[in-house]
């Protein structure tokens, strides 16, 4: 969790030790007299506003990039071989619209004190784009801007808790991974037991 150096941590995009160190000195820097944090915080600022734009850019031929993808694949495997993983793929968007559009939204309405129908409303664009690119850190803008201007979350909140969130709290992929484990398992004729599915 701790970088022994930060440059190397940036480099190798581990999100973990980058948040510590981000904390780390957004705590150092908010004990700083306010003339002389406020040209480092407008740095920032500037930096990350570049970086959005950049990145809200590059998500508008994302959804190309993905269709090349998986035409490559078709036509390298063949339709024929592509069946059996189609049955994985029709089980793993079922398993995603119950989380996002019953699990999540239910959390949200018990938890807040915002309808489950805004939230869902509100976040369209969003999962379009998390959807297109199967990345949460590259939907991470997009959330942001989405989260703090229609559903009223500050900067402050949704700085520290949609990347915490985005690197840790990874549901698609504890999702995939359990059903990848039990579509090998069916696929070598492994006989799983109630308790080994549970």
């Amino acid at each position: 969790m701790i970088p022994t150096n930060i440059f190397q941590s940036l480099s190798d995009a581990n999100i973990l030790q980058i948040l510590v160190f981000c904390l780390f000195f957004g705590i150092a820097l908010s004990k700083q007299e306010a003339e002389r944090r406020e040209p480092i915080l407008n740095g920032v600022n500037t930096i990350v506003g570049s970086l959005v734009w950049m990145i809200n850019k590059i998500m508008l031929i994302a959804p190309l990039g993905v269709f090349g993808l998986m035409a490559e694949a078709v036509g390298t495997f063949g339709f024929s071989a592509l069946m059996v993983v189609f049955k994985l793929f029709v089980v793993y968007v079922a398993a995603i619209l119950i989380f996002g559009f019953i699990v999540y939204p239910l959390l949200v309405h018990v938890l807040t004190k915002t309808s489950a129908r805004k939230f869902l409303v509100a976040m369209k664009k969003p999962q379009a784009i998390a959807l297109s690119t199967s990345s949460s850190m590259a939907t991470l803008p997009v959330t942001m801007e989405t989260v703090e201007n229609e559903l009223g979350v500050k900067n402050s909140t949704a700085s520290f808790v949609l990347p915490l969130g985005a690197t840790v709290n990874v549901s698609g992929n504890a999702i995939y991974y359990g059903l990848v484990a039990i579509f090998f398992a069916q696929l070598f004729n492994v006989d799983l037991s109630l308790t080994a599915y549970v």
